[in-house]
């Protein structure tokens, strides 16, 4: 796919990379988040929030009806997260460090 189907945020915070995100176009309706990583320092600002709002509205902005991504059991705050912006668990796999849940959202 090229650049068109792919789009990558970075939070900064005082001159410093304090979080990341991005998705990659699966189909013509489908995308997937490539992770939700924050700055173990600056947890609970918001910023894991903002940048799947902004990955969310950049894949309905791209024609998106579909949109996943993946976590390990453990991380319970980005459940919580996901579960707040509309994201259900839709599979469980297990994989050789847990169980890896695969989250969805329809636009």
């Amino acid at each position: 796919m090229d650049n068109r189907n792919r789009a990558l945020w970075v939070a900064v915070y005082g001159g410093h990379i304090v979080g990341s995100t991005a998705i990659c176009k699966k189909d013509e309706y489908s995308a997937e988040v490539q992770r939700v990583v924050t700055d173990v320092r600056m947890r609970v600002k918001g910023i894991a929030r903002r940048l799947l709002r902004m990955a969310s509205k950049k894949a309905k902005d791209m024609g998106v009806r579909t949109l996943t991504l993946h976590t390990s059991h453990p991380l319970k705050a980005a459940i919580t997260l996901y579960r707040s912006e509309g994201f259900q668990q839709i599979s469980e796999t297990k994989v050789f460090y847990g169980l890896l849940k695969g989250w969805g959202t329809k636009f």
